[in-house]
């Protein structure tokens, strides 16, 4: 994963996932409620970012939680295209 920037989408994140920089090469861990991702692939993660929920909002599901933040991804890419100096 060497030049990538590996981020977790963790609950008890505190970094919102619109608010890191997406434009840089990145991957993305998600894990399910009942199937979380291990210690060992957590330890990958250079930083973990969470989606912020309205109030009574539990969970998302794995998919929905994944398209979200991949959908901010491809937003920020669109509006500002990566430059070297936006690497975190």
């Amino acid at each position: 994963m060497r030049g990538l920037r590996v981020r977790l989408a963790d609950v008890r994140a505190t970094a919102h996932h619109f608010e890191v920089n997406w434009r840089v090469p990145s991957a993305l861990i998600v894990g399910g409620e009942t199937t979380p991702v291990g210690e060992t692939v957590t330890h990958l993660a250079h930083e973990r970012v969470v989606i912020p929920l309205a109030r009574g909002v539990e969970s998302l599901n794995v998919a929905v939680a994944a398209a979200v933040v991949l959908f901010e991804a491809r937003r920020q890419r669109l509006v500002s295209p990566s430059r070297e100096e936006d690497a975190p």
